[in-house]
């Protein structure tokens, strides 16, 4: 059954009729529902009880996969730089080739993750008379006896080097 408007394809929605709107579209279900005079929806349901029309949208997947492929392969080969990068991406594994990206801080400075940052700020905590009390209400908060044995805080040597 061929048919030849848009007219036709929107009096009848058989099976035949899906089937013809999805090959005029090349598997666009959007447009083949617009071009029916119906849902997007009932065309995947009508892909979803005639397998072979779901068949048929994949076919199209394919094929449109396939020519990009050849694409891309016939650019990277004339040197597109683009092209090279996308097959590396994709199939650069296969020896051994990753795309590895290095990120920076300000002005080339490494990053630091926040648990980093989390372990400095309690090492800085830890080292000043200050953060040795917090840790010892935080101990007592959870009923631990004593505070585990800590270096003697910056700021204590300092005030003891003074008063000698």
């Amino acid at each position: 059954m061929t048919i030849k408007t848009k007219q036709s394809i929107r009096r009848g929605r058989t099976k035949k009729h899906y089937r013809e709107a999805l090959r005029i579209t090349k598997g666009n279900r959007t447009a083949a529902a617009r071009l029916l005079g119906v849902s997007r929806g009932a065309v995947s349901q009508a892909c979803k009880n005639y397998p072979e029309l779901a068949d048929l949208c994949e076919s199209f997947i394919d094929e449109m996969l396939d020519v990009s492929v050849e694409t891309i392969l016939d650019r990277a080969i004339k040197g597109d730089e683009w092209a090279i990068d996308r097959v590396i991406q994709y199939w650069g594994h296969r020896r051994g080739i990753i795309k590895r990206t290095e990120v920076t801080g300000k002005e080339g400075e490494a990053l630091m993750s926040h648990e980093t940052k989390l372990d400095a700020k309690i090492a800085i905590m830890l080292h000043s008379t200050e953060g040795m009390k917090l840790l010892e209400r935080l101990f007592d908060g959870f009923g631990i006896d004593g505070v585990p044995e800590l270096p003697e805080p910056i700021d204590a040597k300092h005030t003891s080097k003074n008063n000698k």
